[in-house]
């Protein structure tokens, strides 16, 4: 009964997610999740996404490269996973902003 009554909060915490990600820079693509509390995105091949990740960090938001993932982490990848459960709505919204920002970076 507890899962039932904390699927209504992360439903809303998804969707403004997947609302900010659809104003990502072109090329960004993502899969809407079924369920979890990740979604999976990937940049245009060709971008760098150990320092894309890197740039993330040093604007204080931390994002999962699609790396740790990997049968074998130096396999090339595109991805990182984004975590909506945890922060608070205003700060989805302040992280995708900078993502975005640092997106267009690449």
């Amino acid at each position: 009964s507890h899962v039932q009554s904390i699927i209504p909060g992360y439903r809303e915490k998804l969707e403004l997610m997947l609302e900010e990600l659809s104003s990502f820079p072109e090329g960004t693509r993502y899969t809407a999740p079924e369920g979890g509390l990740f979604i999976w995105c990937a940049l245009p091949d060709g971008v760098d996404m150990t320092a894309f990740c890197q740039a993330a960090v040093e604007q204080k938001v931390a994002v999962v490269p699609g790396s740790a993932f990997m049968t074998h982490e130096s396999d090339p990848t595109q991805c990182f996973r984004l975590n909506f459960s945890t922060p608070t709505d205003e700060a989805i919204v302040k992280g995708m902003q900078i993502l975005g920002q640092v997106k267009r970076q690449f």
